[in-house]
């Protein structure tokens, strides 16, 4: 029954999102709505519900931002890194220190309290 299945309705988010990824607008569609199930040697395309295309657009959405943040703290480190960057770097005994913090977050609660904080 495929009454319940996933339709991605905005085209032009679709195409943005395969163009940002450099893929396919069939294949960023196909991997957003669909999931493969192997049975022995064979694979067979199922169509997920709403409910699962969603969870997967999530965890796709955290493993990009992820992504994104890593590559900005490696790109951190790098430029700001006296022992590579400076010709007199041995000579100093201690340096300073860069703190990045993720307060993003992705969590969701009905109820904020300190401790999330």
């Amino acid at each position: 029954d495929d009454s319940d299945r996933c339709v991605i309705t905005s085209r032009d988010e679709l195409s943005t999102l395969a163009t940002w990824l450099g893929v396919s607008t069939d294949m960023a569609e196909k991997s957003l709505t669909f999931r493969t199930i192997t049975a022995g040697k064979e694979s067979y395309p199922v169509p997920l519900k709403v409910s699962d295309a969603r969870d997967g657009c999530d965890a796709f959405a955290k493993e990009i931002y992820q992504q994104v943040f890593d590559w900005l703290v490696r790109q951190i480190n790098e430029g700001t890194c006296a022992e590579q960057n400076y010709e007199d770097a041995a000579d100093v005994e201690q340096y300073g220190l860069i703190g990045l913090l993720d307060i993003f977050g992705f969590e969701s609660f009905k109820v904020n309290r300190f401790e999330q904080l």
